[in-house]
């Protein structure tokens, strides 16, 4: 039990004896077949298995024999948390506040090599960082959508602190090349919208972009830069800067569970004009011409003008 008492002692709850949480009654205290008696002959026996876990969830009434479920805030006065609406949904205290007294070492597998001797007074209160005895966000996101609770950051943040490069009014057109310069930053606060699906994509900031939904929710929609005649403008935007294109777009066809936009690169540029040969085409073409009246005297503008802008407006 050395990792079990070293964390403790560590913990905001040293003050509080073991038995006030692990014991209810002095009859299970000394039944041979609970508890101690039990601990007590796999210790000399060397028949405990490792990590050492809870068999029982601890009760919320050893809990609120301390604490109020009147409170509304968390002690940084950051976090709004509603503990009685969380008390009457019949979520208990140990769901949210498991790691408190122990840093979640068994949950984290931290004993299970068997090698006590390292777990000094000093290694013990380095297991007890807030991201081991707290609740990750992810953890909560997981928990209201089950529950179908809201998950808007005002719910549960009382200040929303934007970083600086959010407040920009270019925000919006950089926000992009910033991700491709430290995804890992936008990953500290976007974590929780990831729905970790597979792609196929190696590119991270593309695979991000495909399986994070606040990514995708935008990328779905046609932006106001794509209005006018942007599939005859597009081509020069791509080649300036073609990430930007595939945040949205898969240069081939897309597969399943794709979350951009419909249209991909290849169902134009190779699907419609695959070995075409412009030498054996009857009507003199020049490079980089678009597309006018005149090609309606023999193809359909009605199939051509779902890729060429000018043709799909054409009254013909």
């Amino acid at each position: 039990m050395t990792p079990e008492i070293v964390t403790w002692k560590a913990s905001s709850h040293s003050k509080v004896e073991c038995v006030e949480c692990h014991v209810t009654t002095t009859e299970k205290l000394l039944s041979p077949d609970r508890s101690l008696m039990k601990e007590v002959s796999s210790n000399y026996q060397k028949t405990y298995l490792l990590p050492i876990s809870l068999k029982e969830t601890i009760p919320s009434s050893k809990c609120t024999r301390c604490h109020s479920q009147k409170r509304h805030v968390s002690p940084s006065g950051d976090l709004i948390i509603p503990h009685a609406k969380h008390a009457k949904k019949k979520i208990g205290c140990s769901e949210c506040h498991r790691g408190v007294a122990h840093g979640n070492i068994a949950t984290r597998q931290m004993t299970i090599d068997g090698n006590f001797a390292r777990w000094t007074p000093a290694y013990g209160k380095d297991q007890m960082t807030g991201s081991n005895t707290g609740l990750a966000m992810a953890a909560c996101i997981e928990c209201h959508n089950t529950k179908k609770v809201t998950t808007d950051c005002e719910a549960c943040h009382r200040e929303i602190v934007k970083p600086e490069d959010h407040k920009t009014p270019e925000w919006m057109s950089r926000h992009g090349n910033l991700a491709r310069e430290n995804i890992n930053g936008c990953d500290r606060c976007h974590s929780v919208t990831s729905v970790f699906e597979v792609t196929n994509i190696s590119d991270p900031v593309i695979n991000y972009v495909q399986t994070n939904s606040l990514c995708w929710g935008c990328h779905q929609k046609r932006p106001a830069s794509h209005s006018g005649n942007w599939a005859d403008e597009h081509s020069v935007k791509a080649k300036a800067d073609p990430d930007s294109c595939r945040a949205c777009h898969s240069r081939t066809r897309p597969l399943k569970g794709f979350k951009g936009a419909d249209t991909f690169c290849m169902g134009c540029h190779r699907g419609k004009h695959l070995n075409f040969n412009r030498a054996l085409h009857p009507v003199p073409l020049t490079g980089g011409g678009k597309p006018g009246e005149m090609c309606g005297k023999c193809h359909s503008l009605a199939v051509c003008g779902k890729c060429h802008f000018n043709l799909r407006n054409s009254k013909n």
